[in-house]
């Protein structure tokens, strides 16, 4: 036995037909005698006579080796090392006899379960509690263990011998009659007992476990047709399940440069090879139970991403080690499982809502490689399997928050050197998987996508249209211009309705939209630009969407002009009437989609005119628009986004400086969202100006020593932004008024660099949610008649509307009073509008009057 392969626990060895203080030694040594002289048989000696030689030998062997045993262990606690040796060597003799004698038997005598029922019981009982023993040795002898060592490695070593010959005479010369029911029962038994002999050698030898697991397999499949509806699967699962992770989990806790780790993880590594060979014995098995095989999948799945790296500090080596043994065996499992819709069943019905930290994800990598194993089988598959699976893998793409964003990486399937995101090789796998849908199965991903879309989770919008947008280019051209065609008019039709402009569904459509224009080829743009007139005031939301950059190089250089002549009309215009202002943020937020590809001095000028008139110091433009409402922020955003693009474009220094100064005022204010609308632009413009504008920055971040909440914003946008990051942290090094600053960001950089606190916060950032604010006031009344008709979409209002007929069928209204009903009107409008000033603004006066009201309303209803 190789002494590193020794147990820590002793085990109970089983059943004892024998207290060592009762055997009577004398009739000890005459059986073990009758043993040593029973192999002295006549080869011309009738096939019965040596059957019944042969079953009583199996039965002396066995209350022999089980006396030894019980000796042994006695004398060994009365430290009588040197008699145990003799009993050692005794049972040594025992298995070698019986080792002879069974070889010479089965080349004159057929052995079948019906003449020696015993042999296959009695053997594997022998086998097991003699490498029990060896097993548990350093339990046994304790610090006498050298003094034994040479006994136990010969007895290891007959023992194995013995197992050889009789695995062999299992496999190729023992017959069981199934059709007999005390074959079928010794059968039974003796699967279990070679199960237990399996999960013994595991800790002795790898050598000696690999070949009683082969020869297991061999006996399981020459019997499949019986064996199949018994329970043999679902004992071998969960025993080489619960072996594959005490190994794996060994390897984790050892030291990296110890032996042990190489060779738990080749332990882990071949039990899964087992495993999958079990798993094609009992494929069609009506009764296999999934549950172990699936946790343990779960679990092994986090080797193939730097998860260890990451979360449990181990060295590249470490994981690389890890992935070789793990990630090859681990899915040739899931690619043979996959066959069985009953697997699939299991893992997608999987409760994952209470899935914790490395479980959670690992569930993720799991469903990647079902997928991945469907696209290796190349086998159709019915619809219905395909859309639970990729419903579920939407289901989990909105719980990713803290997955998506702590810094995973994974290996590229085509070369190991590349690695990329989690959210990556989940995208890239999902839309392999839909490539292989047929037109039909498409239609319904195609709901599934725009549902997404048109709901409010971040990724499952992001992931749908990201998604969109491949399918479409990898695709047929006229499904990537018909998808753009139906979603423009969804767009058309929505951006009819208030709560839209200000909706996560407008960011959404928006981006998709822009990504499916920006790769279409130069006719579909002229097209599509000739078809939607970008000039005319009803389409400028569209073109936000299409996106001004996306349009050919020279066509973009004339529109771009037209947009500052018109942003200056409107400025002007503006200047004499504040109700245009609506008007011109939607210009500026087209203008926002130019690349400017070269200098404008129109738009320039234009950008220092209303900065100007933005200073919250000398708001002459908006005396009528509140510094403290929602459209008020829009427009500072619209006005900031355009500026950050036009950028690189500045010219006039002393303008910019204009508008820096500005912009500086305003960050000076002390308002939360204009310091985070702002403070990024700001940073940017300040860093491409020529001129020393140190100052004015310093001054900014002394604002900011109070406001934590800004603090942290900023903070984020610094440690993801490294250019401005190095632009902005010397000048707080530098100055020892900005050091209460200094300190706090260091702080914040420490918490995002420890990767558990930075997955704390991931954590609380994963349970916020949007959620629309009185949007239940509006309604959609325009129809439009596309070909996508989605259901159960996640708008908050009823967007089926969209996308049925044309006419609509007529609808009984109910008769209101003129009067009642015009004062609910007002009501719902004025409610609509209230919503849009920020709650922090309302004094409390205002909070009790709007209190008042409340109670008055619900009087009326009660």
């Amino acid at each position: 036995m190789d002494d590193s392969q020794s147990s820590d626990v002793f085990s109970d060895r089983g059943f004892s037909m024998y207290d060592a203080s009762t055997i009577d030694i004398e009739s000890y040594e005459m059986l073990l005698n009758k043993i040593k002289n029973s192999f002295n048989f006549n080869d011309n000696s009738n096939n019965t006579r040596m059957i019944d030689k042969f079953s009583v030998l199996l039965d002396d062997c066995r209350n022999c080796a089980d006396q030894s045993f019980d000796i042994i262990i006695s004398l060994s606690e009365d430290s009588q090392v040197d008699k145990a040796c003799i009993y050692l060597e005794n049972v040594v003799h025992i298995l070698q006899i019986l080792s002879n004698f069974i070889k010479s038997i089965i080349e004159v005598v057929p052995v079948t379960c019906c003449t020696v029922n015993t042999f296959p019981t009695y053997t594997g009982n022998i086998i097991s509690l003699v490498f029990s023993h060896c097993k548990d040795s350093e339990c046994i002898y304790g610090n006498n263990l050298t003094l034994v060592e040479k006994q136990l490695k010969e007895l290891f070593r007959s023992c194995h011998e013995l197992q050889l010959t009789y695995l062999m005479t299992l496999q190729k010369h023992f017959l069981f009659d199934l059709t007999v029911k005390n074959d079928q029962d010794v059968l039974l038994e003796t699967l279990d007992i070679n199960l237990k002999i399996g999960e013994i050698v595991q800790a002795l030898d790898v050598k000696t476990m690999a070949e009683q697991w082969k020869a297991y397999t061999m006996i399981c499949e020459k019997y499949s047709t019986f064996l199949l509806d018994r329970n043999i699967y679902n004992d071998c699962t969960k025993l080489l399940s619960s072996a594959i992770d005490n190994n794996i989990n060994t390897a984790l806790q050892a030291i990296e440069e110890d032996k042990i780790v190489v060779r738990s993880l080749k332990v882990a590594s071949f039990s899964l090879k087992i495993l999958l060979r079990i798993s094609t014995i009992f494929q069609e098995a009506t009764s296999n139970d999934y549950e172990s095989i699936i946790q343990l999948l779960i679990y092994i799945k986090l080797c193939n991403s730097n998860y260890y790296d990451l979360i449990e500090n181990k060295s590249p080596k470490f994981c690389n080690t890890v992935y070789g043994h793990l990630s090859i065996p681990s899915q040739a499992l899931v690619t043979q499982l996959v066959s069985e819709e009953k697997f699939i069943t299991n893992v997608l019905l999987l409760n994952i809502n209470d899935f914790k930290d490395f479980k959670f994800l690992g569930y993720i990598v799991l469903l990647i490689s079902v997928v991945k194993a469907f696209l290796q089988k190349q086998k159709k598959r019915v619809s219905d399997v395909k859309n639970k699976i990729i419903e579920r893998v939407f289901y989990v793409v909105q719980k990713c928050h803290i997955w998506f964003n702590i810094g995973l990486k994974f290996r590229s399937t085509a070369n190991n050197t590349v690695l990329y995101g989690l959210y990556e090789h989940l995208m890239i796998h999902t839309t392999a998987f839909v490539l292989t849908f047929t037109a039909e199965e498409y239609t319904i991903i195609e709901k599934t996508l725009l549902e997404s879309i048109l709901a409010h989770d971040y990724y499952k919008a992001v992931f749908s249209a990201n998604i969109w947008v491949l399918l479409c280019r990898m695709g047929n051209h006229q499904l990537h211009i018909n998808t753009l065609h139906s979603l423009l008019k969804i767009y058309q039709t929505l951006e009819t309705q208030a709560a839209f402009n200000a909706s996560p569904q407008q960011i959404n459509l928006r981006y998709t939209i822009g990504k499916l224009f920006e790769s279409l080829k130069y006719p579909e743009k002229m097209a599509i630009y000739k078809k939607i007139i970008l000039q005319e005031d009803g389409n400028v939301g569209v073109w936000c969407a299409l996106k001004v950059k996306n349009l050919p190089e020279n066509l973009e250089i004339v529109v771009e002009k037209w947009i500052v002549e018109k942003l200056s009309g409107l400025f002007n215009e503006v200047c004499e009437n504040e109700h245009n202002m609506d008007k011109l943020v939607k210009y500026m937020d087209l203008a926002s989609t130019c690349t400017f590809v070269e200098h404008n001095a129109g738009m320039e000028d234009f950008l220092v005119k209303i900065w100007s008139k933005f200073c919250i110091r000398c708001n002459s433009l908006l005396q009528k628009l509140s510094s403290a409402s929602i459209f008020y922020f829009r427009c500072v955003e619209s006005l900031a986004h355009l500026t950050y693009e036009y950028k690189h474009k500045f010219k006039n220094g002393a303008g910019l400086v204009k508008v820096l100064n500005v912009m500086s005022n305003m960050l000076r204010f002390g308002n939360t969202e204009l310091s985070l609308i702002l403070f990024e632009p700001f940073c940017e413009l300040l860093y491409v100006s020529e001129y020393d504008n140190e100052d004015l920055l310093i001054s900014i971040l002394k604002s900011f020593i109070p406001e934590l909440e800004i603090q942290n914003q900023i903070f984020a946008i610094l440690i993801t932004n490294k250019e401005m990051c190095d632009f902005v942290i010397p000048i707080l090094n530098k100055y020892s008024m900005l050091l209460e600053l200094k300190n706090n960001f260091h702080l914040y950089k420490q918490k995002h660099e420890d990767i558990l606190k930075w997955k704390e916060q991931l954590e609380i950032a994963s349970d916020f949610m949007f959620h629309h604010k009185c949007i239940e006031a509006v309604s959609i009344s325009n129809n439009v008649d596309i070909n996508l008709k989605p259901q159960n979409i996640n708008f908050d209002v009823d967007l089926e509307s969209l996308f049925e007929d044309d006419e609509e069928p007529n609808k009984k209204k109910a008769k209101f009073d003129t009067n009642v009903e015009d004062i609910i009107i007002a009501l719902e409008n004025n409610a609509v509008q209230l919503s849009q000033v920020k709650e922090n603004i309302l004094s409390d006066e205002y909070k009790n009057r709007l209190t008042k009201v409340y109670e008055q309303l619900k009087n009326i209803i009660s």
